[in-house]
């Protein structure tokens, strides 16, 4: 935040500076001019004849008496004579002493009062410059405190909605998290996160060129937020799979260690091996229209049974490196349960390590990291792959029945589908798909 601060200029204080240093200098030669003076005096007074000044008594010699005697009573006389005259002289020598010292005197004083006043003058007008400053300042830091008072209490609201619709986010309460969303917006309306929360709900909701316009808005806001680019891969996942790998290896290639982007890079190829048999070819994006089913009228969804997978190992190696690297930079459940699935469907897969992955991921998702961190819906898929790599097709149907609750959307129906499709199909248990489709088709209404 820009301060408005300004100091007392600094030539000002250094003029300040400079004339009291002067007026100091002129004192010093005026006391040294005095001295000068005071010590000179009598000896111009005795240039100029005059010989009895009273800082200098009795300087010339007393007459010797001569043998004569007629002529002591006329020096007598003349002496007497002479006495009132150097008397006057001597007198008025001193009052012309006493005047010149008063004088210089009152010059010395005078100058130290010009002086002071001169250096009471400057003082006055810096402490009144001064004195300026400093309100101006207490004004400037009593905007400033109110200033963050309110920029405080709008992050703190901006923070409780913003919870609020993470909270409902989580439980797949979509609309009313994007009404909290838009209220965390109205305070922090640049803010890349909130877009991004605001895209993903209405993604969820099956309103796509308002997920569109909000994730566009999140990544123009912050090109380095890359939750806000995976996520706009995400959308683009079920319109346009090459601009997603495309949004994907940009992130990947600004930060290789975008274990997220690895993920979702290598579900973006594994749906490529899904081929629509109706069309006679892979399958370029085209969503499948679930319908929202009430609890009194269920229904199957037979869309979903054109769809066959394609066994190319070009493209599994390319999902299947994509997941290792994810796993070599962060161990997730997640992961392993996506590597587990591609290896049992890749024919020359390892089958036992396969196994390994899918029941590790099963013990994890349990700790309490990523207990909390994983949706409920992410979090019983994974639970269930080990039921159905040992063969429990009861137990596997009832376990999905109990699921359905969490099947809030079309995109987490999409991938549900998607990941048991593949899983059946590696493991052998195909003739399993149709009955376990029948379950997943179908959801409460929202």
């Amino acid at each position: 935040m820009a301060s408005t601060y300004k100091c007392p200029r600094r030539d000002n204080t250094d003029k300040y500076k400079r004339i009291v240093f002067l007026g100091n200098l002129l004192l010093l030669g005026i006391a040294i001019a005095a001295m000068v003076v005071f010590f000179s005096l009598p000896t111009l007074a005795a240039s100029s004849g005059v010989q009895n000044l009273p800082l200098q008594p009795n300087l010339q010699q007393t007459p010797q008496p001569t043998a004569t005697p007629t002529n002591n009573g006329a020096s007598s006389v003349q002496n007497s004579q002479n006495q009132p005259a150097n008397d006057t002289v001597i007198a008025t020598d001193m009052i012309t002493t006493a005047g010149v010292f008063a004088a210089v005197v009152g010059v010395i004083l005078g100058l130290l009062t010009l002086a002071a006043t001169i250096a009471t003058i400057f003082g006055i007008l810096e402490m009144r410059r001064i004195r300026r400053f400093r309100k101006q300042f207490e004004d400037e830091l009593e905007q400033l405190k109110k200033r963050i008072e309110t920029e405080s209490q709008r992050y703190v609201e901006a923070a409780y909605y913003y919870t609020e619709g993470i909270k409902e986010y989580k439980a797949g309460d979509n609309r009313h998290a994007v009404e909290n969303f838009r209220q965390a917006l109205k305070y922090l309306p640049r803010s890349p996160r909130i877009l991004e929360r605001i895209g993903r709900a209405y993604n969820n909701l099956n309103e796509d060129q308002m997920a569109y316009d909000f994730l566009r808005q999140a990544v123009e806001a912050d090109r380095d937020y890359e939750p806000a680019q995976r996520s706009l891969a995400l959308y683009y996942r079920y319109f346009d799979r090459e601009e997603a790998i495309r949004q994907l290896k940009s992130i990947i290639e600004k930060n290789p260690k975008a274990y997220d982007a690895w993920d979702l890079l290598g579900l973006c190829y594994r749906d490529q091996l899904q081929q629509d048999q109706q069309f006679g070819s892979v399958a370029k994006g085209r969503i499948h229209k679930f319908a929202i089913l009430s609890p009194s009228k269920p229904r199957t969804l037979r869309e979903s049974d054109t769809i066959q997978l394609v066994k190319d190992q070009e493209i599994i190696d390319k999902a299947i490196r994509a997941h290792e690297e994810a796993r070599k930079i962060k161990e997730r459940p997640e992961t392993e349960f996506f590597l587990g699935i591609l290896l049992f469907f890749l024919p020359t897969g390892d089958k036992k390590r396969a196994r390994e992955l899918l029941i590790s991921a099963a013990k994890r998702v349990k700790e309490q990291e990523h207990d909390v961190r994983i949706r409920d819906v992410w979090k019983r898929l994974i639970l269930v792959g080990p039921l159905i790599v040992e063969g429990k097709k009861a137990e596997t149907l009832r376990y999905l029945q109990d699921m359905l609750q969490y099947i809030t959307t079309r995109h987490i129906y999409l991938g549900v589908e998607s990941h048991l499709r593949f899983l059946l199909e590696g493991t052998g248990h195909s003739n399993w798909t149709q009955e376990v489709m029948d379950i997943v088709s179908t959801r409460k209404e929202s």
